[in-house]
């Protein structure tokens, strides 16, 4: 006996109204995507294994600073520790809290990576990011 369980679940379209389009409008153009892609290249080439993130978080803080964003380091050990910001509002609302782990799963450095991973690191193991084609 064969049961056919197959269901057809499209998702309904998502409407946000006119407001609320306005609203996500607004929030893309104000995104500089070379900017932005330049903060991604800049973060992928700080080195951050687990336990060993505090350079790339103090990096943050000070973008975050520098940008308008009050930023602070929040130290958990020698090594690591959280880069917090704080945009204020005006009180009438939710908190929101963006969580993001800084670490990686190896560290670039060929001297503790391999010669377990091979004889010497893929580029993809590396830090040395960079931007193609946009």
């Amino acid at each position: 006996m064969v049961i056919d369980v197959s269901v057809d679940i499209a998702p309904a379209p998502l409407t946000l109204g006119k407001e609320r389009e306005q609203w996500l409008k607004r929030a893309w153009d104000a995104i500089d995507e070379s900017k932005l892609a330049e903060l991604n290249r800049m973060m992928a080439s700080i080195p951050s294994p687990t336990g060993e993130e505090r350079q790339l978080a103090q990096t943050i803080v000070g973008i975050m600073n520098a940008s308008g964003i009050d930023g602070f380091y929040q130290p958990m050990d020698d090594d690591q520790g959280n880069a917090v910001g704080r945009l204020p509002g005006v009180g009438a609302g939710a908190d929101l809290l963006l969580y993001a782990p800084l670490d990686t799963a190896f560290s670039s450095n060929e001297e503790e990576e391999c010669p377990w991973i091979g004889d010497r690191l893929p580029g993809e193991m590396t830090t040395n990011a960079y931007i193609r084609d946009g």
